[in-house]
């Protein structure tokens, strides 16, 4: 698994989010707190677009039924999804995101 180059930090806003396709992969990346965090964007229950979801601190909550995720951690935190989502390792550099994958 190598490091993929997804964009700038300027292209992801300061306590918000933005989807990406890498490599055929739906990708969540969100800023918290200064820090990125990078999950699927596809709901684990009804694959509700993510990234057009809504991020509240560290939970981002799926638009069409509710699901709620830790963007930190990729865990469910409130259902109807029942199965968690695959968190990717990232890293910034000179002002670029990476993504482990």
């Amino acid at each position: 698994m190598d490091f993929v180059r997804i964009g700038m930090m300027s292209d992801i806003p300061k306590g918000g989010m933005k989807g990406f396709v890498i490599d055929g992969k739906k990708i969540l990346v969100a800023e918290v707190d200064g820090k990125y965090y990078a999950m699927d964007s596809v709901c684990s229950h009804m694959k509700g677009p993510l990234e057009k979801g809504t991020l509240a601190g560290k939970d981002i909550q799926c638009p069409w039924h509710g699901s709620i995720f830790d963007v930190t951690t990729a865990k469910v935190v409130g259902g109807p999804a029942m199965r968690d989502l695959v968190s990717y390792e990232v890293k910034s550099e000179n002002g670029e995101v990476f993504v482990k994958l």
